[in-house]
């Protein structure tokens, strides 16, 4: 089975959901049963309590997300003859932080719905390696991989038949593709049921650049943990984080020997009724299982619980109902904000966040004299302006996660600065007595040009010029329409996202022992313009056969981030509706051909289409 985990953009949020593009195939293979064994130790997540979940999402699922997907192998060094495995040089290594992430990713969702964790199998995960090398190396999913493909291996198929399957993206992100379990031929959620079936208690975990083998099944992995009582519900019962609530909009309630031939559901929103209907009865991944399908959840307001109460009936021997109480979790917080540093004209004064939610968070600086805007960055230069003023400095957090930002949160700090000056460039440093005094100016200070393309993506570079006498020290300083650049200290500088539409221009300072420093600014570039994406032409690839799945491979993009989107076209017109990267050609399509066309947004480049080589005549037969 294929099918396509899509993004879910919120409109006008700032926050993005857990949605990614990955094509995955789901493992049918049955045959369960061990003897179960103690539950692991493991990180606690309270699914009663709303701090615990959001903290969990950001200390847990948040990095492991984050991990880079990073892969040192390479099909061109496959041998031949169907061996039982490829030379390591070939199936490489996936970094160790992308290899434990994964294995994290699959113990939070198991975790969050109440489950023992895994640990990871090394025979499993060698098995699994081989695997992710064969769909990596032939752009395909199949479970029964055949000497005919290139990097095949006996190993590989066994990893293979044996896994679920993912291609497209890798690691953690894969995990949480296969837990959401998207599109039309997913409609039993096994992914899913695979990966959170109670007695599950090992795994195989491969991953390359972009596939990836999870081995759940075949002697490599072991099922020994312990079942809780009663079944498994995905979402999970208590509070959930709204970003990982499952954009297939498939929820599913799994039990051992459950008969759920006449089950039913219902389900409300804050009491309201809420519409939802089964698409699943029963089924041969892991415990039996009723799916259903209900609509996408809204985006709960910052602050704000959304209860979704679940009532099955014809359930064993009585209705099962629970509650499910989704929020957003990825809202940074700051703890508090100090200044540092002299507060007196001609000194620098230094906001510093402390208690920052998640750790790696950005920080957004905004300084304000008596209510005025005075400066963007960290640090802030005290003026003579600034005698006798309140400065107050006001630090937000928010994060990125593929181009959108959650947050901020923002704190202050404030200070007064005293009426009179009692600092100055031109005094002597009291923290360096053996510095002579400055006497004497720079001989040359010429001004600084900007070289280079002002667009997104583009690199710019400071030519300072020759400055005398020989020895001075220089510093740079990049600003973006006027406003500093936080960070930007170097001669070069790559133009971001934010830049497009201001114009960005470079302070250059030089200092000398015994002169006074001076500053000169260059000219500002023209406005920035839109960044150029690099962009891949799609390929379908499938039989173009009604009711066959062709998949849509887009290539690699860049920069990283990229969204994607993907719209179907018949005989060179819009089909309705076909915006996965998957399409199952219908009747309409017999004897017509078939394109896709990409289309790549990010913040800051302009968006970018690409068009597929035409299919074949879809066939009827």
């Amino acid at each position: 089975m294929r099918t396509t985990v899509k993004p879910t953009r919120p409109g006008g949020a700032i926050v993005k959901r857990l949605g990614v593009a990955v094509t995955i195939l789901a493992l049918t293979i049955s045959g369960l049963g061990a003897p179960p064994r103690a539950w692991a130790a493991s990180r606690d997540i309270d699914n009663g309590s709303l701090e615990s979940v959001r903290d969990a999402y950001l200390t847990w699922l948040w990095p492991a997300l984050k991990s880079p997907r990073d892969w040192s192998g390479d099909p061109t060094k496959c041998v031949a003859g169907s061996p039982q495995a490829q030379p390591e040089a070939a199936v490489g290594t996936y970094s160790s932080a992308g290899q434990a992430a994964s294995l994290e990713a699959v113990n939070y969702f198991r975790e969050m719905a109440g489950l023992a964790p895994v640990t990871e199998s090394p025979a499993a995960s060698a098995l699994a390696r081989q695997a992710a090398l064969i769909m990596q190396a032939n752009d395909l999913l199949t479970h029964y991989p055949d000497a005919s493909m290139k990097c095949f291996s006996a190993d590989g198929y066994l990893g293979a038949s044996t896994s679920n399957l993912a291609l497209g993206l890798s690691g953690a992100k894969a995990v949480a593709g296969l837990v959401d379990d998207h599109g039309p031929n997913n409609r039993e959620v096994g992914h899913r049921r695979w990966l959170l079936y109670p007695p599950l208690s090992s795994v195989g975990l491969g991953s390359t650049y972009a596939a990836a083998s999870t081995v759940v099944q075949g002697a490599a992995s072991a099922r020994d943990n312990v079942r809780p009582s009663g079944g498994t519900a995905w979402p999970s019962a208590g509070y959930l984080p709204w970003e990982i609530a499952p954009t297939s909009n498939r929820w599913s309630y799994t039990l051992p020997a459950g008969d759920f031939t006449s089950a039913t559901v219902s389900m409300t929103r804050n009491g309201v009724p809420w519409d939802a209907w089964v698409v699943t009865r029963g089924g041969v991944f892991g415990d039996p299982a009723l799916v259903w399908e209900t609509g996408g959840l809204p985006e709960p307001a910052i602050g704000a619980v959304d209860v979704y109460g679940v009532t099955l009936s014809g359930v064993a021997d009585a209705p099962v109902s629970y509650q499910v109480r989704v929020f957003r979790a990825g809202v940074t917080s700051v703890g508090a904000v100090t200044i540092e540093g002299e507060v007196v004209a001609g000194s620098a004064v230094t906001a510093r966040a402390s208690g920052v939610t998640p750790s790696d968070a950005f920080l957004d600086y905004r300084w304000y004299a008596d209510g005025e805007e005075v400066g963007d960055s960290a640090t802030y230069d005290i003026g003579t302006a600034d005698a006798g003023r309140t400065l107050v400095v006001k630090v937000s957090a928010n994060t990125l996660f593929d181009n959108w930002a959650t947050g901020p949160a923002t704190p202050s700090a404030a200070v007064r600065v005293p009426p009179v000056a009692t600092g100055g460039q031109e005094s002597e440093p009291e923290s360096n007595p053996a510095s002579p005094a400055p006497s004497k100016k720079l001989t040359k200070t010429p001004v600084p040009k900007v070289t280079g393309t002002a667009k997104v993506g583009k690199t710019l570079t400071a030519r300072p010029g020759t400055w005398k006498p020989a020895g001075v020290k220089l510093a740079y300083q990049w600003y973006r329409s006027g406003s500093a650049v936080a960070g930007a200290t170097a001669s070069r500088y790559v133009v971001q996202p934010a830049d497009k539409g201001k114009k960005v221009s470079v302070k250059v300072t030089g200092s000398k022992p015994g002169y006074f420093p001076a500053t000169r600014s260059s000219k500002a570039t023209k406005k920035v313009a839109a960044g150029t994406l690099t962009a891949a032409t799609p390929k379908v690839t499938g039989k173009a056969r009604i009711g066959i799945s062709l998949t849509a491979n887009p290539g690699v993009w860049k920069p990283t981030g990229v969204a994607l989107a993907y719209l179907w076209y018949r005989s060179g017109r819009k089909i309705p509706g076909a915006t996965a990267a998957t399409y199952v050609p219908t009747a309409s399509d017999a004897g017509k051909k078939l394109t896709v066309r990409v289309t790549g947004v990010a913040a800051g480049y302009a968006s970018t289409s690409r068009t597929s080589k035409k299919t074949a005549k879809v066939a009827t037969g």
